[in-house]
């Protein structure tokens, strides 16, 4: 991955464009240390651009507050019968 591919921007047209159209982000397979440490240079910096886009793009977190928030709940509030009228 070149650095160039996170470098768009969501204020132009093109950058939305690339962004909605763009294919959903596959997160990189965990590597151990040793793992890290065997990888070529070339190879480990690729790795570590692609877990860099990665966390960078996470998404929002599924906190109580969110689900809460998005829920998709269609119950609506039941009317009272006062018309805001004294």
């Amino acid at each position: 991955m070149r650095p160039a591919e996170r470098a768009y921007t969501l204020s132009t047209r093109q950058g939305w464009e690339e962004f909605v159209t763009a294919p959903s982000r596959q997160r990189p397979d965990p590597l151990t240390r040793a793992q890290l440490r065997e990888l070529p240079e070339p190879a480990r910096a690729e790795y570590e651009e692609r877990r860099s886009v990665w966390h960078a793009n996470i998404g929002p977190l599924r906190t109580p507050q969110m689900r809460a928030s998005t829920s998709n709940s269609t119950t609506s509030p039941k009317p009272t019968g006062k018309t805001g009228t004294r």
